[in-house]
């Protein structure tokens, strides 16, 4: 079974770039580093130029509460600058995936 976080992100207007960009260059490696990760994708709203979503896949829902308290409370200070406020988070078990290439 692997879970999933979702993190919603509302960017200040012209922010979103900077800050993922920040966000690779500064805690990228820390997350897939972190215990149980399984991956992740950045989603950018193509509705909505200041909205970006993360989501991050574990093997477990302890791995999970591991990057919740440690690793995505730098991911928020890092991203403070450049966002409107907190990130509306929810959790999910993946039910199925296919990414082709």
């Amino acid at each position: 079974m692997v879970f999933a976080r979702v993190a919603s992100w509302k960017f200040k207007p012209d922010q979103r770039k900077r800050g993922f960009d920040m966000l690779e260059n500064s805690v990228a490696e820390l997350v897939r580093r972190t215990g149980g990760f399984r991956g992740s994708l950045i989603l950018l709203s193509r509705d909505d130029a200041n909205l970006g979503i993360i989501i991050t896949l574990w093997n477990s829902e302890e791995s999970e509460k591991v990057y919740a308290d440690g690793v995505f409370r730098i991911t928020t200070q890092n991203l403070e600058p450049f966002v409107t406020g907190p990130p509306k988070v929810t959790h999910h078990t993946v039910y199925s995936t296919e990414l082709n290439q």
